[in-house]
């Protein structure tokens, strides 16, 4: 006789969460073999998803929209007006978990600044750690990939500004 198992595993690429495991038969998932099979399918597919975010973000994204929302609205900055100012911000994220951001955005100079560090991506963040002069700056932006859009986003710590930074893979 067989027993019929249904596993439900709901997978977003977008949030990459594992949502829900159940079967029809709840006392078979008490057996220790049940435990451990599902134990490692749910380890598995954790993992996979963990590469198939760290593959989604490796390569090279540029921007070509940023906007920044306050108390007195949004602003957007369209590619059109970034290339017309001659504005550059590129990041190079490389499968070994290293990062180059190159940009002559990042201060009121238009001289171009290269920072590397390494990144990480988890859930729906990434986290960078770089040096800036002679400090090591951790900077986390949630993010979100999709279509090749690439949208980082962060709100300052009172949460009166909000700044998203669009890229588009190269």
């Amino acid at each position: 006789m067989h027993t019929l198992v249904k596993i439900h595993l709901t997978f977003s690429y977008n949030d990459l969460n594992l949502c829900q495991v159940f079967s029809n038969n709840h006392s078979l998932l008490k057996s220790p073999p049940m435990k451990s099979t599902l134990l490692l399918l749910i380890c598995f597919l954790s993992f996979t998803a963990s590469m198939a975010q760290h593959a989604a973000l490796t390569g090279t994204w540029t921007m070509f929209e940023y906007s920044w929302t306050n108390d007195q609205g949004k602003q957007i900055t369209t590619e059109d007006q970034i290339k017309a100012d001659g504005g550059v911000t590129e990041y190079l994220f490389l499968d070994d978990g290293n990062f180059k951001l190159t940009s002559n955005m990042a201060d009121e100079s238009t001289d171009m600044a290269t920072y590397e560090g390494t990144w990480k991506f988890e859930e729906d963040k990434v986290m960078l750690k770089m040096k800036m002069g002679e400090q090591l700056v951790d900077v986390v932006w949630n993010a979100e990939i999709k279509d090749n859009i690439l949208n980082l986003s962060r709100s300052s710590p009172d949460g009166s500004v909000t700044v998203v930074n669009s890229f588009k893979r190269k």
